[in-house]
């Protein structure tokens, strides 16, 4: 761990004079060389079902994030250019560029897109790579598969590799993403080292998001984040691919990644590690974001072991120590009754309510109308938070949380849960991936014709051996249903 009051000078032990090149050199020269065979088991099946569950959130939010989405379209209708890519639920096809912001923007706008810890790892990386097919030329399914493994694996390990979580230095967790974007539209173009590395160094300069966003409800910019990063990495790829250099020392230079973002602070044995780190992603069984899947996991153990009686609870307590939870409780009026569902999907009060009352949560729940649900919301009025530093376990992961609910009688349940339901420990099944993807389309704003759907499932399953992945996004246009 580096010095909490170090000087920018003293916080990294690897200084960038202490080492004759950038970390950069080793991420492109892997990327560069690297092919399916040569990726664990493990983490081409992660690949896997990012694609599958990327699409699935995307077409979800086509209709389940009308104050978000609908901008976009309407821009996308007016400014689009004519193409070949598909822009699913458009109609249409455009330019392939306008396809990767299209899909970008709607791969996080229902907070149903995978995680890992404090970074979303799929949503920009998978955005980018499958309309990039429609500018290659035919890209067979071990290429793509390889790409995803390699973005996943790179957002993963700069967020994994930092002394402390990504959102203590006020950045969002989406900020890696656009890097490990950038990565995956190399291995598409089949870019050399130097040419990913040059992709990388340009890429650096677009990297942004601050915490602002999600500090108080209001913003749109978490919605819509990965169509902006999932462009900028395709044109950064692009741009190298034309021979255009990049700062060489994009992650350990003075003003690199690692001494700009996070003040040095970083385990440069973390970064080196030689596996690939996409097995580390988590698939989330609730359409809201990281943090709260902890309360809900709990919640719905205790659920289903009958320990709470609904109509008694008086008082909900929930505990953790990271400053997400001041941030996603407070101020409890606006936290209990959101107006739009981008705030309601960060208000652990009001998914607390939903959850008790229902006994599930779903993307209805994020409706006009599934927010105006009145007996979720008293009882999301009788949450009270606490925060617990004796919950704190590793500096890159969420943590414990605990929940304890209180009855009318004064008896108390309480459950304590470090692992989220849908993660690594406690993974979703494929058949209840599939199951996921099956709902989020069938909540698309265009149907898709059953059969598509029942394609597009065996395509992703059988990847490895697909010639050309456009296919993929051609079986999910030519299947929708336009009145």
């Amino acid at each position: 761990m580096s010095a909490p009051n170090a000087t920018p000078a003293q916080r990294s032990p690897h200084a960038v004079s202490s080492w004759p090149t950038d970390l950069s050199v080793m991420i492109a020269e892997r990327a560069a060389a690297v092919t399916l065979d040569q990726i664990e088991p493990a983490a081409v099946a992660a690949a896997k079902r990012a694609v599958l569950d990327t699409l699935g959130v995307s077409l979800a939010a086509t209709s389940g994030a009308p104050d978000y989405i609908d901008p976009v379209r309407a821009f996308m209708r007016k400014f689009a250019a004519p193409g070949t890519a598909p822009a699913l639920s458009l109609g249409t096809r455009v330019a392939p560029l306008d396809a990767v912001f299209w899909q970008g923007s709607l791969a996080h706008a229902v907070y149903f897109d995978d995680l890992c810890g404090h970074s979303h790892p799929s949503g920009p990386v998978v955005s980018a790579v499958l309309p990039m097919s429609y500018l290659t030329g035919p890209v067979d399914g071990p290429r793509l598969l390889s790409a995803v493994a390699l973005g996943q694996d790179f957002t993963v390990r700069i967020v994994e590799s930092l002394d402390r979580p990504l959102i203590t230095y006020g950045w969002l967790s989406s900020l890696p993403g656009l890097l490990g974007a950038t990565l995956a539209c190399t291995k598409m173009l089949g870019l050399d080292a130097d040419q990913t590395r040059n992709a990388l160094g340009i890429a650096l300069h677009k990297v942004s998001g601050t915490m602002q966003a999600i500090a108080r409800p209001g913003s749109s910019y978490p919605a819509i984040r990965g169509g902006k990063d999932a462009k900028e990495a395709v044109i950064s790829a692009l741009l190298a691919a034309e021979g255009l250099p990049g700062d060489p020392d994009s992650l350990e230079g003075e003003f690199g990644l690692f001494r700009q973002f996070f003040d040095g602070e970083y385990d440069l044995d973390r970064v080196r590690r030689p596996e690939f780190l996409g097995s580390h992603v988590a698939i989330k069984p609730w359409p809201c974001a990281a943090f709260p899947q902890l309360f809900l996991t709990g919640i719905s153990s205790l659920m289903a072991e009958n320990r709470i009686r609904v109509d008694e609870v008086v008082r909900i307590l929930v505990k953790g120590h990271s400053d997400l939870l001041p941030q996603q409780c407070a101020p409890l009026p606006d936290r209990a009754e959101p107006k739009r569902s981008i705030d309601a999907k960060t208000s652990i009060p009001f998914l607390i309510g939903k959850l008790l009352h229902q006994g599930t949560l779903g993307l209805g729940d994020f409706t006009p109308e599934g927010l105006r649900d009145p007996e979720a919301i008293a009882i999301a009025h009788r949450v009270e938070w606490k925060l617990d530093q004796t919950l704190l376990r590793d500096a890159n992961e969420l943590g414990g949380v605990v929940v304890e609910i209180e009855h009318a009688d004064g008896s108390v349940v309480s459950q304590h849960t470090v692992t989220p339901l849908g993660y690594p420990d406690a993974p979703l099944s494929w058949e209840a991936l599939v199951e996921k993807f099956r709902g989020c389309v069938e909540t698309a704003q265009v149907p898709v014709k059953p059969e598509s759907v029942d394609k597009a499932i065996s395509l992703v399953a059988d990847l490895e051996q697909v010639d050309n992945v456009s296919g993929l996004l051609e079986t999910l246009f030519e299947g929708e249903c336009h009145a």
